[in-house]
């Protein structure tokens, strides 16, 4: 997703973000943590010489460092830029979660794709929220308002059941437009569900213009064979950072 894609994406959801960008090249998002939540920085440097970010990771009086901080999907270069900032603010590491980037182009072919018998599409509802965040393996205190906030943002896609409106299989996008947390329910497993509800959301973004973003862990091997199964292409890694200070 192109730095400027970022900078449209994010006040639209969250109001009062904050942005910082250093000589108009290095973009900084600071996302406002809801009540309790992490304090999440995404860092996209896009130029070689990365002084001037560094010295804002430091110098800025946005981003308070004492809290606990991740820093989503960042790959090598926000990785260095990080490394070398965390060192002159006191800052530690406490864990790290690799993943594998996916990428589908707009312009991709629209997929053929209907309603499984007895089952129909539709957005979550705040209903639905104990469902989705009790199976999401990345779970944290607040991640039921998050998910709030992303229904609020029509930002979900869920299959139900016609015979009693059960949630049944869900995907949703994260408030910088990546596909997250594409699950199904353990009962209506091997019915083809999850590789449904993806088809659908994925039209939608690709009707809307969209080029497609996903992270998927790089231990979770049916996850990433199901996106090469979309045409997905793997253009690199991200790894969630998470850091607080020493």
């Amino acid at each position: 997703m192109a730095c400027t894609q970022i900078a449209s994406f994010l006040p639209a959801i969250f109001p009062h973000t904050a942005g910082v960008t250093v000589r108009g090249t290095l973009p900084l998002r600071e996302c406002p943590p809801l009540p309790g939540s992490l304090y999440e920085v995404i860092i996209f440097p896009n130029v070689e010489n990365t002084d001037k970010l560094v010295d804002a990771l430091v110098e800025t009086q946005l981003i308070d460092w004492n809290r606990k901080v991740c820093i989503p999907f960042a790959e090598v270069d926000a990785l260095r830029c990080l490394n070398r900032a965390r060192r002159r603010i006191g800052l530690k590491i406490v864990r790290q979660v690799p993943t594998i980037k996916h990428f589908l182009a707009k312009d991709s072919e629209i997929y053929d794709v209907e309603c499984p018998p007895e089952t129909y599409f539709g957005p979550l509802k705040h209903e639905h929220v104990d469902q989705v965040d009790v199976a999401w393996p990345h779970r944290y205190e607040t991640s039921k308002d998050f998910i709030r906030l992303l229904i609020d943002n029509d930002l979900t896609y869920g299959l139900f059941s016609t015979k009693d409106n059960s949630l049944i299989a869900w995907l949703l996008i994260c408030e910088v437009g990546f596909l997250t947390h594409l699950y199904c329910e353990e009962k209506h497993r091997r019915r083809g569900y999850a590789e449904t509800v993806l088809k659908y959301a994925l039209n939608d973004q690709l009707k809307k213009g969209n080029d497609v973003f996903g992270y998927v862990l790089d231990d979770n091997l049916n996850s990433m064979k199901l996106f090469r199964k979309m045409d997905f292409e793997v253009i690199g890694r991200g790894i969630w950072t998470f850091v607080t200070k020493e």
